[in-house]
C-alpha cells in the first residue's frame, strides 16, 4: 500500500478533480473559513495540523500557477464555464472575494496582479458576452 503525505494526497485526490487554475484557486479559497482550512476527509487522514499546511501549501502553489497563466488561457476557462453555464453566482460571489481566493502565504505574487487578472477576465468576459447578444431592433 502506497502511503501518501497530506500534500500529495490531497494534490492527487482532491485538487486533480476540479477542473481547471481559476476552478482550483476557487475550491481552495472555499475551505478556508476565518482563515483555516477545514477538508474533512483529509483532516481524518492525516490529521488536522498536516492537513491544514497541504492545504495552504497546496493554495499557494496554485496561486502561482494562476498568476504564471497567461490570459487568454485563463479567458479560454472562463468561456468555457460560460458556455456550460457553469459560471454561477456562487463562483461569481468567489471571484468578487479576492481575499478569500488569495492564500496567505503569497510566495512573492501580489494583490494587484491578482486584481489585474480578475480586471482583465471580467472586461473580457463581458466583451464576449456583448458579442453574443442578438442586434436590437
Amino acid at each position: 500500500m502506497l502511503l501518501l503525505s497530506a500534500v500529495e494526497d490531497f494534490v492527487s485526490r482532491s485538487l486533480a478533480a476540479v477542473p481547471g487554475k481559476l476552478g482550483k484557486l476557487i475550491y481552495l479559497g472555499s475551505l478556508r473559513k476565518s482563515g483555516q482550512y477545514f477538508h474533512w476527509g483529509l483532516i481524518r487522514s492525516h490529521g488536522s495540523l498536516p492537513a491544514t499546511k497541504a492545504m495552504a501549501e497546496a493554495h499557494t502553489s496554485v496561486w502561482l500557477e494562476l498568476l504564471r497563466t497567461p490570459l487568454p488561457q485563463l479567458d479560454t476557462e472562463m468561456q468555457t464555464w460560460m458556455e456550460k453555464g457553469k459560471l454561477n453566482d456562487r463562483k461569481m460571489k468567489c471571484l468578487a472575494d479576492v481575499n478569500g481566493l488569495m492564500p496567505e502565504t503569497r510566495a512573492g505574487g501580489t494583490q494587484r496582479h491578482f486584481n489585474s487578472i480578475l480586471l482583465t477576465l471580467s472586461h473580457l468576459s463581458k466583451a464576449q458576452a456583448k458579442k453574443n447578444d442578438p442586434p436590437s431592433a
